[in-house]
Order: C-alpha cells, then sequence, then structure tokens
C-alpha cells in the first residue's frame, strides 16, 4: 500500500499480528486488539483450576493515596504445591511493593506463603502476571520483562485486565489480590 501521510493513523499489515495502530506524530492513542469477552478461558492445564472461564470485567481502578491495589487472581497453575489455605491466604494478605521490583517483576513483602511439596519445579514457561513464589515464601507478580520460564512454582495468575495497573505500583505500594468472578 501506499506509504502513511503525517499525520494519519497507519494500521499494522493484515496477518502480521500486530494488534496496533501507528500513530505517529499525532500526538493521538492507539488501539489494540479486540479484548476477550465474557466466557473466555484462561490458560492452563487442561482439568487444572487455571483453565477457567472468567467474567470480562474492566481494569481495576487505581486506589487512592495509600489504599491497597486491589489485583483479580485465577488460581495456579501450581496452586497445587502450596499448604492447604495458602491461595486464601495470597488473597486475605496485604503485601507492599519493595525496592527490588522492577520491570521484570514486582519482590512483595508480607505472609509467607507455605508450600506442601519441598522439591524443586523444573523450570517451565510462565505468563506476565504469574505469582511465583520462591523457597522463602514472598511472591513475585511477573511483569513485561520478565523471562520466559521460571523455576519457582506458580500459586495463581493476575487476570491481564489488571496487570496495567500492576506495572503502576511503586516500592511502599500497598496490595491485595481477590479472586477473579467465573462465569458458571
Amino acid at each position: 500500500g501506499a506509504p502513511a501521510q503525517a499525520g494519519s493513523a497507519a494500521a499494522a499489515p493484515a496477518g502480521t499480528g500486530a494488534g496496533t495502530t501507528g500513530l505517529a506524530g499525532t500526538g493521538a492513542g492507539t488501539t489494540g486488539p479486540a479484548r476477550a469477552g465474557a466466557g473466555t478461558t484462561a490458560p492452563g492445564r487442561a482439568g487444572s483450576a487455571a483453565a477457567v472461564a472468567v467474567t470480562a470485567e474492566p481494569p481495576t481502578a487505581i486506589p487512592a493515596a495509600g489504599e491497597a491495589a486491589v489485583l483479580r487472581v485465577i488460581p495456579g497453575p501450581r496452586d497445587d504445591w502450596f499448604a492447604p489455605g495458602a491461595l486464601r491466604q495470597l488473597c486475605e494478605a496485604v503485601y507492599l511493593v519493595t525496592p527490588a521490583s522492577d520491570r521484570t517483576g514486582l519482590r512483595l513483602d508480607g505472609p509467607e506463603l507455605p508450600r506442601a511439596r519441598g522439591e524443586e519445579l523444573l523450570s517451565e514457561g510462565v505468563a506476565t502476571g504469574a505469582l511465583q513464589v520462591p523457597p522463602g515464601g514472598r511472591p513475585i507478580l511477573l511483569l513485561a520483562d520478565h523471562p520466559v520460564t521460571g523455576g519457582y512454582p506458580v500459586i495463581a495468575t493476575v487476570v491481564s485486565a489488571d496487570i496495567g495497573l500492576a506495572a503502576q505500583l511503586r516500592p511502599g505500594s500497598k496490595v491485595r489480590f481477590t479472586p477473579a468472578a467465573r462465569d458458571r
């Protein structure tokens, strides 16, 4: 096709998988791919708690100063590696974002999440939003620059609609997790 003119939106070529519209020099925002609707199945092992249908909801609101950000989670895919009640404990506690956080992930300080299994997990693929729990028991929320594989069990995964909010949290920010609403 013809080159885009200055100040006009140029769509990415069809079939490239790009979901944005280039708006260089226009001062405008971008549009992305259509959001998944209600009944969309989250990724996970077939039959696992992580393979659930999540109700489409808008992103969580940015909290007022001093309030905890609330991030919605779906269980797993390795919630079975944790002691009974660990997922409930995750969702009842308030965590603090530590200064060791960056674009790779938010390192959180708060109650330790006890494991039911002591052995090490083989490295496996991890998604943005995964809540990995290293041996110390304090979760790490993986963000945009996370590695493609990880070796710590993932107790839960933050829904994609809440990742933008998570990425805005700074050291000292409070964060809570809540189960995502599921379609029945």
